[in-house]
């Protein structure tokens, strides 16, 4: 059967299976380095070889004249599964079971028949937020008086759990610091991207602050790191032809730009209305 070759630090079998620790790369927003080991979010993956050799005989052959010829490589290929969280206060949803990361693509490579095949390149592009979804924004929309009619004071919220919400408050809630409240539902990762964004937060928070007057709560993500699956397949000269190897990689979040969202949120806030 085919084999994988350790490669320094940046590819070793340890864990769960074979570990991608690409060498620190630059970031795709200023202002950011590699804190710890692990990549970092925005962080561009480098180089990573995944090496694969065959053995000298097929599985199962005897040396000699009807041996067929050493094993040889015909291809490489990585495909990307699932994630956990692997460090955090939250847990797992099942948005994480089968992921999709727009800014950063697999690889693969095909080949004559050669007794050794490198795929230098197994993970390109950079991971983003998107995983780490355990963050929110919150919003008051509220009116000068005591007497206000009770339903023009409101609570804004966006977060992944509970959606985009919005909660009336009666007069002794007004000045109470609300966390927890119904929303319309449980939010979507895609919509609560903020790719193109990433000084502002997402769109969504938009949508929240809109019709608001002041800020209440914009917690970034406290996920510490998450884990992101692979299967390298290996591709050669001998029966069965095709072999799997379980891979990943542990991304840490070191997201150093919340002071520049919350900036930009306070810069929108309004003085309350007349009621």
């Amino acid at each position: 059967m085919a084999i994988l070759v350790p490669a320094g630090t940046t590819f070793t079998l340890t864990g769960p299976g074979w570990r991608f620790l690409p060498p620190p790369g630059p970031f795709v927003l200023q202002g950011m380095s590699r804190q710890g080991v692990n990549l970092n979010i925005y962080e561009t993956c480098g180089v990573i070889n995944i090496t694969a050799q065959g053995n000298l005989i097929c599985p199962g052959g005897t040396p000699g004249p009807s041996q067929p010829s050493p094993e040889l490589i015909t291809g490489i290929s990585v495909k990307q599964l699932n994630c956990i969280v692997l460090k955090g206060p939250v847990p797992t949803i099942p948005e994480m079971s089968a992921v999709q990361t727009p800014q950063l693509s697999v690889s693969s490579i095909q080949s004559a028949p050669t007794p050794t095949l490198v795929l230098p390149l197994p993970l390109i592009g950079n991971f983003t937020e998107k995983y780490m979804y355990d963050g929110e924004a919150g919003f008051v929309e509220s009116y000068k008086g005591l007497e206000v009619p009770t339903a023009r004071d409101n609570l804004r919220s966006a977060t992944f759990v509970q959606g985009q919400g919005r909660k009336p408050l009666s007069y002794p809630e007004r000045f109470k610091k609300q966390k927890e409240f119904g929303g319309t539902g449980g939010g979507s990762l895609i919509v609560s991207s903020s790719v193109g964004r990433e000084f502002y937060g997402p769109t969504v928070h938009d949508r929240a602050q809109a019709g608001s007057n002041y800020v209440w709560s914009y917690k970034p993500s406290l996920i510490r790191t998450l884990r992101f699956f692979y299967t390298i397949t290996v591709t050669s000269t001998c029966p069965p032809y095709i072999w799997e190897f379980p891979a990943y990689i542990d991304v840490d979040n070191n997201w150093v730009h919340h002071k520049t969202r919350t900036l930009y949120r306070l810069g929108k806030q309004v003085p309350s209305r007349e009621g």
